[in-house]
């Protein structure tokens, strides 16, 4: 794993809390430390890197989610969304530009093929100079100065323990409200406690918070809401922001490699009909798994871990380049439709040239994943990620800890 992703001074016992902050911050500043590159324009690399740490900031903001008011979360998170959205098309024209010049620059293609290669990338480049102009205008629109001083303002509050944390602790502990039927049997002055596992005790907890003065009226809302999450048969005590980040992990990548591996399982179950739409969930899914493991690498033995990363990024680059392919493949079959309705026999005999290739090249994507699934199979990666948990925190099974992963329905696109 990269040395740049690490921050200094956290172990595994670093509260889960203090984590959020020290890491929310260190992707939002190297996220910004790429934007006057992107505005220059003179190296396409910069575009790449603000837009991955937009992802990773992304990815932090929802794995730390439980630590920061419902509402300002949600706001920061969907103006970070819209920053990675407003890189994304001109970063793709990016990528189609230089693959296009490498299968030509290969000097292994039909002469016609050559031409239609070239035509694609000079249309590639018209396009992005007029996309990179409406790039740059949500810049300017977006003020990201003013988005990462919210970031900052937002990390902050984790630092004091908040009122869902206040919430856990009382429920834990026992809350004493006036005599319910929930709980017969009353206490002193005629009060009941209210604990974990009994009726109502999560919503006596929220309205203890209100009448201490922890939780605003207009709030209450949101924490009855979380209370009566916790109220649900059966349902854990969450986990406090100051329990260790480790602690956490255990349950969260858990959770992210069991979605990662249900739709591994799809594709080993097509191998015979390989499904390209269903590998393409499965490389945002690996992407997603490989991104929380990079937030929560505390939890890792360091040469453990580094070495079920390097295997991770195995399949994510060759399900990346499968993505890459089809993408192509459908932009080269839409351009030969398009010459044959125009009778330009010349440059339809190339696309159709163009076309074959970039079919050939996803056929071969595909076997390679699932050659590398022969060599390293689920099982052995499961296997190795497990082990290299630090001792003391083994991994628990899915589903074991009440958790909100999702940030907004429907957030799943690349």
């Amino acid at each position: 794993m990269k040395k740049e992703l690490e921050i200094q001074g956290m172990t595994a016992d670093t509260p889960f809390g203090d984590a959020a902050s020290a890491i929310i911050l260190d992707r939002l500043e190297n996220m910004i430390a790429h934007e006057q590159g992107v505005r220059l324009g003179e190296d396409i690399e910069a575009l790449h890197d603000m837009r991955v740490y937009s992802r990773r900031l992304r990815e932090a903001l929802r794995i730390f989610k439980p630590c920061f008011p419902r509402k300002r979360h949600k706001d920061i998170y969907g103006r970070v969304r819209d920053v990675t959205a407003a890189l994304g098309d001109v970063r793709n024209l990016d990528v189609f530009i230089e693959y296009f010049r490498k299968f030509k620059d290969s000097g292994d293609l039909d002469p016609a093929c050559a031409d239609a290669a070239d035509a694609l990338t000079a249309w590639a480049a018209k396009q992005r100079e007029s996309l990179r102009e409406k790039m740059i205008a949500f810049l300017d629109q977006a003020d990201l100065a003013e988005l990462a001083d919210d970031v900052r303002d937002l990390a902050d509050a984790p630092k004091d323990e908040n009122a869902r944390d206040l919430l856990v602790r009382l429920a834990a502990s026992g809350v004493p409200v006036a005599h319910t039927a929930a709980v017969p049997a009353p206490d002193s002055a005629g009060l009941s406690v209210v604990r974990h596992g009994q009726e109502g005790f999560a919503e006596a907890a929220a309205r203890e918070l209100m009448a201490r003065g922890c939780i605003r009226p207009r709030d209450y809302k949101e924490f009855r809401d979380v209370a009566r999450k916790m109220d649900a048969p059966g349902a854990p005590l969450p986990l406090l922001l100051a329990d260790p980040v480790a602690e956490h992990a255990r349950r969260i990548i858990p959770e992210r490699f069991e979605a990662m591996a249900a739709l591994w399982r799809e594709a080993m179950a097509r191998r015979e009909d390989p499904d390209i739409a269903g590998l393409h969930a499965l490389r945002i899914s690996f992407k997603k798994l490989r991104y929380a493991f990079e937030i929560l690498y505390l939890a890792f033995d360091e040469e453990k871990r580094n070495a079920v990363y390097a295997r991770m990024k195995e399949y994510q680059d060759i399900l990346g380049d499968l993505h890459d392919a089809d993408v192509f493949f459908d932009l080269g079959y839409g351009k030969l439709k398009n010459s044959v309705k125009k009778d330009r026999p010349d440059s339809a005999l190339g696309f159709a040239l163009l076309a074959h290739r970039l079919r050939q090249r996803r056929e071969e994507l595909v076997a390679a994943f699932y050659a590398l699934s022969d060599e390293y199979p689920l099982e052995a990666l499961q296997r190795d990620l497990w082990d290299a948990f630090h001792a003391g925190y083994a991994p628990l099974p899915p589903g074991s800890q009440a958790r909100e992963q999702a940030c907004e329905k429907g957030d799943d696109e690349d």
